[in-house]
């Protein structure tokens, strides 16, 4: 009887950890590098939405400026990202056309101490390439 009840409480204890990790493995869109090489200068944010699978998060904050994305009546001018496992892609628009993209590879390393840390992955992006990071970078202008 003893044995049963460690064994519900040990289960009970592992859960979140195990929806941690499956939060952190689960591609939430079709985020590869792949689908990156798709994405070219000018397309409309609706090609950039049909390649990734859908919407990416629109950003608001980017390398300490507020409000840098903004929508006027030809299209969005700002950032988008797209997360999936470990790569994120980062797309900015000007007037609702793509200006550059950006494809970052992020090992799971990362991606945990950031979670750990509170910190969100576009915001450790933001920094730019750093030579000492195990984060990939490729960029499209």
């Amino acid at each position: 009887m003893g044995n049963r009840r460690y064994r519900r409480i040990a289960i009970f204890a592992l859960a979140p950890a195990a929806l941690v990790v499956a939060w952190l493995l689960l591609p939430t869109h079709q985020v590869t590098e792949a689908r990156f090489e798709r994405i070219s200068k000018g397309m409309t944010e609706n090609d950039v939405e049909e390649i990734l699978g859908g919407p990416g998060d629109t950003i608001n904050e980017w390398m300490g400026q507020r409000d840098v994305t903004q929508i006027h009546e030809d299209g969005l001018t700002g950032l988008k990202a797209w997360r999936g496992g470990a790569c994120t892609i980062l797309v900015e628009y000007d007037r609702g056309r793509v200006r550059q993209a950006v494809f970052a590879e992020v090992p799971l390393q990362e991606r945990s101490r950031a979670w750990y840390r509170g910190k969100d992955l576009v915001q450790i992006l933001a920094k730019g390439p750093d030579p000492e990071s195990p984060i990939r970078f490729r960029m499209k202008e």
